[in-house]
């Protein structure tokens, strides 16, 4: 059994750990950033939406308000 060979030696173990801690680090701060844009466009594109919906609704009340008057000019005549 004093031939088997490891795949990491066992006296650089050590740097092995600290090389996998830094990259889980970055990895999380890669991630966080990416949850913060992901809720930046997210805000970013329900106020959009609310934004149209509010131009649609505008529009909307608009052709009401002008069929209604027309009808009402047809009637004085």
């Amino acid at each position: 059994m004093s031939d088997f060979k490891h795949i990491i030696e066992p006296e650089r173990i050590g740097l092995w750990v600290a090389v996998t801690f830094i990259i889980a680090l970055l990895a999380l701060g890669s991630s966080a950033v990416a949850l913060k844009r992901i809720y930046e466009s997210t805000v970013i594109s329900q106020a959009e939406a609310l934004v149209l919906f509010h131009r649609v609704q505008a529009l909307e009340q608009g052709k009401a308000l002008g069929k209604a008057e027309p009808a009402t000019e047809n009637k004085t005549n």
